[in-house]
């Protein structure tokens, strides 16, 4: 730290002003009252609200520095604007000494100010005894805003860094996509039309009362990655513990796909691991006729546009969309019905997919880069090594 710096506790160069929950009777989106801002309206820098109360409590304002203090986004900070603030956002308010600016990127490089928060707490919470002893290093303030001018010339150059790594992301996801929906699209000679119930075979769900003494796994409406398309963790249950839809037996090869929520796009595949396993009712189980199509053909086929449109269209609800088994093995789609022409185009994805796999995660590791990077940046401007 460079001599002319000081080492001051937090309150000692702002105030904290820690909001509180009017009555959610009051709330309205017609205007009425006072502007409203909750966590779920942080964006990237501001806050962004329609809600308003009829009962104002505390009262964060433009120049201030919002901070989430509690749950899973305790850390996460905005600049302040205009507005009633919740409980779980704290209004730091900086005197004259402390720029606003500095304060803002202050609190998007104290990550150890976060951890600390979460010490022998259910959940993270940022409380004002927390924040008033915690150490801040204070530079003059004209220091302090030639290391703002730096800082956002710094991640102004790695905030456009990462939009153009995020388009080359988006666009290998989308040149699998495109092969995709242009395989399945196709019609002429060779291809045939069936339901998806025609191509699959019945399955069955478990009696417990007959399997008293089993041991199994489960795979619950949360188990599959979205971004994997895989398995990525179970439960073991038996007869007593066994949740109310863990019904569905699974064995290798089969397709299952979540039918709560149908647009997230929960689909895998049955692997030798998982064979007479048990999957939630929220999946619709598909086991392909051997003679017919090869479960790969169906597994490709769902990830189509064509497919989640369909699902998009027809699912009902509004907290819980959803469709039912039958919505989906009622749906149409072309395939081959020769075997090896299956297989050259189940070759042909597997190859697409493996390329464009690779792209994405390179392109992920360059974007967990740039965030280090920041987090570096941050870490030396606070130690005055900037």
């Amino acid at each position: 730290m460079k001599q002319d710096w000081e080492i001051r506790k937090l309150n000692e160069v702002s105030t904290f002003i820690m909001g509180q929950a009017p009555h959610s009777k009051t709330y309205n989106n017609d205007g009425n009252g006072e502007l409203f801002i909750r966590v779920g309206d942080f964006g990237d820098k501001y806050p962004s609200s329609n809600t308003y109360t009829t009962n104002p409590l505390v009262y964060g304002k433009e120049g201030d520095i919002f901070l989430c203090i509690v749950g899973a986004t305790c850390g996460k900070v905005n600049y302040g604007i205009d507005g009633v603030i919740t409980r779980s956002i704290a209004a730091i308010r900086p005197n004259e000494e402390l720029d606003q600016d500095f304060l803002f990127y202050y609190f998007l490089g104290q990550y150890e100010l976060y951890n600390k928060s979460s010490e022998g707490a259910a959940q993270p919470i940022l409380n004002k005894t927390i924040l008033s002893s915690f150490d801040f290093s204070l530079p003059p303030l004209d220091e302090q805003k030639r290391i703002v001018a730096k800082l956002d010339e710094c991640f102004e150059a790695i905030d456009k860094a990462r939009a153009n790594v995020e388009k080359n992301l988006n666009n290998a996801k989308e040149l699998f996509q495109s092969q995709l929906n242009q395989i399945f699209s196709q019609k002429g000679d060779g291809l045939v039309e069936k339901n998806l119930g025609e191509v699959c075979e019945k399955t069955y769900n478990i009696k417990w009362q007959e399997n008293q003494d089993v041991e199994l796994e489960y795979i619950d409406l949360s188990a599959v990655s979205r971004e994997t398309l895989k398995i990525t963790e179970t439960v073991s249950i038996n007869s007593s513990n066994a949740p109310s839809r863990a019904k569905k037996i699974i064995k290798t090869g089969d397709i299952i796909f979540a039918t709560t929520r149908p647009t997230l796009k929960r689909v895998a595949k049955i692997s030798n691991q998982y064979n007479n396993q048990i999957c939630s009712t929220g999946y619709v189980v598909l086991r392909s006729r051997d003679e017919m199509i090869k479960p790969e053909i169906i597994f490709y086929y769902i990830q189509t546009d064509m497919f989640m449109d369909r699902m998009e269209s027809i699912q009902r609800g509004t907290s819980y969309p959803a469709v039912t088994d039958k919505d989906v093995k009622e749906t149409i789609f072309t395939f081959p019905d020769i075997k090896d022409v299956q297989e050259d185009i189940i070759s042909r994805l597997d190859e697409i997919k493996a390329k464009t796999q690779s792209l994405e995660f390179n392109y992920q590791q360059e974007l967990d880069a740039l965030d280090e990077l920041k987090k570096s940046i941050l870490q030396k401007a606070f130690n005055g090594e900037l």
